[in-house]
């Protein structure tokens, strides 16, 4: 519905923010993305490989380089050959290793940051925080 009350009949795609979005993301990307990565990247990877996608949202996590520069250099034009594009301010590639942990990297996903810390008992693990910036848009939203 526009803003002058009309209502608008779209010829492809579905409203950003439908509920439907999130199911039609799941039944197109397992396809896309999905199946692809465990019978076509995961069996060509060096090392461990691993997928998590949670509707169009995604990450990828590899124990060598290689592998990780393999898929990033080829991903874009498998989404491209289905009408779909990487968002570029969403993309990239971090060091995450608890043996790295100096570098203090973290990645957000699903509006959390990611990082490797250590507990009080000198042991390695990943502190899962908030993303300030998603807390922040969430908290004006709610006042609104």
């Amino acid at each position: 519905m526009t803003e002058d009350g009309e209502i608008e009949k779209p010829f492809n795609g579905c409203p950003q923010g439908s509920v439907i979005s999130p199911i039609l993301a799941n039944i197109y990307l397992h396809y896309v993305l999905d199946l692809w990565f465990e019978k076509a990247i995961k069996p060509k990877c060096e090392a461990e490989a691993y997928y998590c996608r949670s509707a169009d949202d995604f990450i990828c996590g590899f124990r060598n380089k290689s592998d990780a520069n393999s898929l990033m250099n080829i991903l874009g034009a498998r989404l491209q050959k289905f009408g779909l594009e990487l968002a570029k301010e969403k993309t990239g590639m971090v060091v995450f290793s608890r043996f790295k942990k100096h570098l203090n990297t973290k990645f957000s996903f699903l509006g959390f940051d990611f990082r490797w810390v250590l507990s009080r008992k000198g042991k390695d693990y990943i502190r899962r925080e908030t993303n300030p910036k998603r807390m922040t848009k969430s908290l004006k939203a709610f006042a609104t």
